[in-house]
């Protein structure tokens, strides 16, 4: 999988979001949510994740099937910056709704899911590695 496309996309990603963020509080007469404010951050530090994961294991992003964890991980950060962005609709509007929660539980479902698959890959490649080496 391409690293640098990954990081162009988090990085325009983060920008626009940034974007939002202000627009939507320029417009919010004075009132603003904390979780509106952060919304930016979150494909940064979906970067560094990112980042790090190939630190540990470069050799793993030559493999096919890391683009699911990419795109689990991917998804799983949209799914928790769109409830984050919802809770700040609704902490400016001045209400709130309890079905905020799921996507806070689905994001964490969908980054475990994907450090998950990230491990099985490099248990993978090291076993196939070891086993390719003894032969």
């Amino acid at each position: 999988m391409k690293i640098k496309k990954n990081i162009i996309f988090l990085i325009i990603s983060s920008v626009l979001l940034f974007i939002v963020k202000t627009v939507y509080n320029y417009f919010g007469h004075g009132v603003t949510s904390d979780a509106m404010n952060r919304i930016w951050i979150y494909p940064l530090v979906l970067l560094l994740v990112l980042l790090l994961l190939f630190a540990l294991n470069s050799r793993l992003w030559a493999n096919q099937q890391i683009k699911y964890v990419t795109r689990a991980l991917t998804a799983a950060m949209f799914t928790y910056v769109l409830g984050q962005f919802l809770t700040g609709v609704f902490e400016i509007a001045g209400t709130s709704s309890g079905y905020l929660i799921v996507y806070s539980i689905l994001g964490g479902a969908l980054g475990c899911f994907g450090l998950l698959f990230w491990l099985v890959l490099s248990f993978k490649l090291r076993h196939h590695r070891v086993t390719v080496s003894r032969s």
